[in-house]
């Protein structure tokens, strides 16, 4: 599951160039490819790859007896700009991934507006609809059309604003393990 996320994530398999005993040569040694810790979910990718990894997490989770609100807030308080755009970012594709459905939901179908429909209300109401206004982007949107490629680049755009946090301390925590529990091994 981990090397799914992190090929769905990064766009390339775990060290694509290598044969797959190579990368399993690799991950037995700790070692992960760099870009892994800057991607979404890294934190589940380096615990599905590396069992030592998660154990010291758990570890450091249940040391901090923090709930999660209070570690919320810790990092709210530690982080605020980096947090406000996370939030932005986490809005931004929340929206684009429910736009289309709820539009449906309300009547605009890929044929126009359905039958005795919200959406059909609406348009009653407005009679001639005018380029540009909600109503035709809404529209536009069910169809297929150009405002659902605003939507998909608001998405995008939101995806990657929460992928500014990075958590190089823990990476750095995660190789010192490793190396520990190598100069352990015979």
């Amino acid at each position: 599951m981990a090397g799914l996320l992190y090929e769905i994530f990064s766009g390339t398999k775990p060290f694509e160039n290598l044969t797959d005993g190579e990368v399993q040569n690799r991950f037995s040694n700790g070692d992960f490819p760099d870009d892994a810790v800057s991607l979404p979910y890294s934190l589940f990718i380096f615990s599905g790859w590396s069992e030592e990894f998660s154990q010291e997490l758990s570890k450091r989770v249940e040391a901090k007896d923090f709930t999660i609100l209070q570690a919320a807030s810790n990092y709210v308080k530690a982080h605020p700009i980096l947090t406000g755009i996370q939030v932005v970012g986490l809005t931004l594709s929340a929206v684009s991934f429910l736009a289309v459905p709820v539009l449906g939901a309300i009547g605009f179908t890929a044929a126009g507006s359905a039958a005795n429909s919200a959406a059909a209300a609406w348009q009653a109401s407005i009679g001639v609809v005018r380029a540009g206004s909600l109503f035709s982007w809404c529209r536009s949107a069910a169809m297929s059309g150009a405002a659902l490629g605003g939507i998909q680049v608001a998405g995008t755009a939101g995806a990657a604003l929460t992928r500014v946090a990075d958590i190089p301390g823990l990476a750095e925590t995660f190789k010192s393990i490793v190396r520990t529990a190598k100069q352990r091994s015979p």
